[in-house]
């Protein structure tokens, strides 16, 4: 289907599937031979799009999800970092004493690494969450 240009608002637009203009939701009709007319259809019938204030409350607030799922992943990462320590120690026993200690100081800078992904995944996820919490707030009021 190509561009056309509609009678009503003279707007190039693709017509919809129900053949209306898209533009002012006239009724465009297209001929054999490549002229297009309209139809006129009453104010009232012509299908409106439902606002959010329309939909049920529940479509419109917000959800908890975006800020549970970085808390959900601080949580894994922590747990990620923890068993890799521990392997990490595991594999430092037996060892002489020197080397013991820098086994031991790595994994303590592994750990750490972790503890600050997880810290900043945790901020970022209570973050999301006092905005949802307030934007249902808002939501709820109105």
């Amino acid at each position: 289907m190509n561009l056309i240009t509609c009678p009503n608002c003279h707007m190039r637009v693709l017509p919809k599937s129900d053949g209306t203009c898209p533009s002012c939701q006239a009724i465009i009709v297209q001929k054999k031979h490549g002229t297009h007319n309209i139809e006129r259809i009453p104010a009232n019938e012509i299908p409106k799009q439902r606002s959010d204030s329309q939909l049920p409350l529940n479509k419109t607030r917000p959800s908890y999800w975006p800020g549970l799922r970085f808390l959900i992943a601080g949580v894994v990462i922590e747990l990620i970092g923890r068993a890799i320590v521990a392997l990490i120690v595991a594999s430092a026993r037996g060892q002489a004493f020197g080397n013991y200690l820098a086994t031991m100081n790595s994994a303590m800078k592994i750990q750490g690494a972790f503890d600050v992904v997880m810290v900043v995944l945790f901020f970022i996820g209570i973050i999301l969450l006092a905005r949802i919490f307030f934007a249902r707030k808002k939501a709820s009021k109105s």
